[in-house]
């Protein structure tokens, strides 16, 4: 097997410390770099130690997130696992694949695995919470009302990106986490995420030298998706202006007519992005929303510049620099009006906050090491 090369190996930050080595507010890693900093400050916890993820499904990294939890629950700390109510039906699409077609299946094998699991979690003392219910309208559109949220807090500090655990991809795809060491910041993470059901409008709150901004899954709402077009149309030197935008889809919608605009006025533009190809199943619904995008943007004539990478893309990320203003903003949401309309609870943090900043822009460069403007396939 060829070695992996030093751009995607250092994008994806498989090298992360077994101990805590940095206090740095406003710093992006990759997945792999933040399993490993989640346990090894969990292992010096004295206060809290939160993961929420939209589901948690057997793996290399959720056996070690799982861990950390459990080294938290075993010293009587405050320990939770949030995953959003969408996880009951996955799994039981599991089951009743391994009924039909037997226990000689790789299905048979995430099953058991999955019991154990959930054992595992019930014998340490683990809190669970459900963040949304599903419910009988969600059997009709799957994809209703669900809440996105993947963070992580142990003591004072907090994580904020794409995490979903469980997924093999986790692996190989481009996505993140920030760490937030803000006290104010961190306790208002902690507060979402172990009440979710306080969460019953939009809102957006300044704190400290970020913005807050919370999509409480309100369908036809998002004040994350106002607030990024106004940051767009709010260019004021066009000409020196330069956006960058990281997302698993395309933009649509009133983004891409806002988009659109801010090009033709002069603003450089770039989508970094990755190519969905069709499949069974839900993935294969992602791989349809996602090219029908891109058919529309083509019929319409408003393309934008797309720089494709050859892994997948599951981070969410915008950085605008406007003459000497810079701006960035890291989130869970996916920068498309379909998740809008489907009303997903999201999260996102905006900030000129140079640290922020430059930790964001340092993330582009490496996508954008391993992005080509022509398409490829996902390996």
């Amino acid at each position: 097997m060829s070695s992996m090369p030093n751009e995607i190996g250092e994008l994806l930050n498989y090298r992360g410390p077994e101990k805590v080595t940095s206090t740095k507010n406003f710093e992006v890693m990759g997945i792999p770099a933040f399993v490993t900093e989640f346990g090894a400050r969990a292992n010096e916890a004295k206060k809290r130690v939160l993961l929420q993820t939209m589901y948690l499904f057997p793996s290399h990294f959720s056996d070690l997130l799982l861990n950390a939890l459990e080294l938290g629950a075993k010293r009587g700390l405050q320990t939770a696992l949030i995953t959003d109510g969408i996880t009951q039906p996955l799994r039981g699409r599991d089951q009743l694949y391994v009924k039909i077609l037997g226990e000689k299946t790789d299905k048979a094998v995430d099953v058991k695995a999955v019991t154990q699991m959930e054992a595992r979690l019930e014998q340490t003392g683990v809190k669970k919470i459900e963040s949304r219910p599903f419910t009988n309208l969600n059997k009709l559109i799957f994809a209703f009302k669900r809440n996105h949220f993947k963070m992580g807090v142990v003591d004072g500090t907090a994580w904020v990106g794409g995490l979903n655990a469980g997924k093999q991809s986790d692996y190989n795809r481009i996505d993140f986490m920030m760490r937030l060491t803000d006290k104010d910041l961190v306790d208002k993470i902690a507060k979402l995420m172990v009440s979710p059901e306080s969460l019953k409008a939009d809102f957006s709150e300044k704190i400290g030298e970020v913005e807050l901004v919370v999509d409480a899954g309100v369908p036809g709402k998002s004040a994350i998706m106002a607030r990024v077009i106004k940051q767009v149309e709010a260019i004021k030197d066009p000409v020196h202006a330069q956006l960058n935008l990281i997302t698993p889809w395309v933009p649509d919608g009133e983004l891409l007519e806002v988009l659109v605009a801010a090009k033709k006025r002069g603003v450089k533009i770039t989508i970094y992005t990755s190519h969905h190809r069709f499949q069974i199943g839900l993935e294969g619904i992602y791989a349809l929303v996602k090219n029908l995008n891109t058919l529309v943007m083509s019929i319409k004539r408003k393309q934008l510049p797309v720089r494709y990478t050859s892994l997948e893309v599951h981070g969410k990320m915008m950085t605008i620099q406007d003459g000497d203003e810079k701006l960035a903003l890291i989130t869970t949401n996916n920068f498309t009006e379909k998740g809008v309309i489907m009303g997903t609870a999201e999260i996102a943090l905006l900030s000129s906050n140079s640290d922020f900043i430059g930790s964001c822009e340092a993330f582009v460069k490496k996508v954008d090491a391993v992005s080509s403007d022509t398409r490829v396939d996902t390996i």
